[in-house]
């Protein structure tokens, strides 16, 4: 008599695909082992190939000694000192090999499911950021100050990113691309979706204070070149107004035989001056602009995507009358009797 196993076949693990899991902290011994070996069962059920990356101060160094005896496939990547957490981020992105990356810190690892974050952004093409549900206060001036730069910016995007490894790479040639890692660029090409989960706002202290703070100054940086391109127009205007203003000194003055003694020399001081400093306020700006644009990464992905219907191959075979079958038989072959 035979008996069937009815023993449960364990999931079988993804052999396709090499994930990098990132764990970025700005506060020294933060990273738990509890939160590792969580992370570290997950990957090991569901992917043959993955990693773990963690990056630490270097000063702050035998508090993870002990991680490579309980933490399989572990990178420990050592920076310098007072590190800001964009710049890390930027080094962990650099560091990791995996077709897709993903960028969290200890508080959201629990609240966030990493293997969903994965899987979407490899399946879908996109980077799939965590979003809570609620925003703090401050949200809608950021959301502004990024927008005017050009980036997905609300206090509600959690740390936590998930990106396929061709749209990583496009985000590291990014000329900010510390921001860029952070908050997704607004652009067609670059596909960003957002994961809601349950998380608080952790925003109150002066840590997160400072965050704000240094946040707002990267972003003001960022918005430089669109701010030079509004001083050049301002610069212009004021340049056309001198003129106008001075032809129009000029014009009362030849018209009019009651003109206030002196009237004309200070309007015409008046308005040369306002076109002096316009042209200087004027190739200030181009000349930054200029600058920034010979230091700034060159991109050549303008082409978001193609469709055609030329077929020059099809018509090659056409034109040259040549077929090629599985039934054909080989050119010198020869038969036996």
């Amino acid at each position: 008599m035979m008996t069937s196993d009815t023993t449960p076949n364990p999931p079988q693990r993804r052999g396709d695909l090499l994930v990098s899991v990132c764990f970025v902290s700005d506060r020294p011994g933060d990273i738990s082992l509890e939160a590792l070996r969580q992370s570290e069962q997950m990957l090991k059920a569901q992917f043959r190939y993955w990693e773990i990356l963690i990056i630490i101060e270097a000063t702050d160094t035998t508090a993870y000694d002990r991680l490579f005896a309980h933490v399989e496939n572990i990178r420990l990547l050592r920076v310098r000192a007072r590190l800001s957490s964009y710049r890390a981020r930027v080094l962990a992105a650099m560091e990791a090999i995996g077709d897709v990356v993903l960028i969290t810190t200890p508080d959201d690892a629990g609240a966030v499911d990493l293997f969903g974050m994965i899987l979407s952004a490899h399946e879908q093409a996109s980077i799939i950021v965590a979003r809570r549900q609620t925003a703090s206060f401050i949200d809608p001036v950021l959301r502004a100050i990024g927008k005017t730069g050009g980036f997905r910016v609300s206090t509600r995007n959690l740390q936590t990113i998930a990106f396929p490894r061709p749209l990583l790479s496009v985000l590291l040639n990014h000329p900010d691309r510390e921001i860029a890692l952070r908050f997704p660029p607004r652009d067609v090409a670059i596909p960003v979706l957002f994961e809601d989960v349950r998380a608080p706002i952790n925003g109150r202290g002066i840590r997160h204070f400072g965050k704000r703070l240094q946040l707002l100054q990267k972003l003001s940086v960022a918005i430089a070149p669109r701010v030079l391109n509004s001083i050049a127009l301002i610069s212009g205007l004021v340049i056309l107004s001198g003129l106008i203003f001075a032809i129009y000194a000029i014009s009362v003055w030849l018209v009019l035989e009651d003109v206030q003694p002196g009237w004309l020399t200070i309007s015409l001081m008046l308005s040369f001056t306002a076109i002096f400093l316009g042209l200087s306020v004027f190739g200030i700006s181009i000349g930054l602009q200029k600058v920034i644009n010979m230091l700034s990464p060159h991109r050549d992905d303008g082409i978001i995507d193609e469709q055609s219907s030329v077929d020059l191959f099809s018509e090659v075979m056409t034109e040259l009358n040549i077929e090629n079958t599985a039934s054909d038989a080989p050119l010198n072959s020869s038969k036996t009797p």
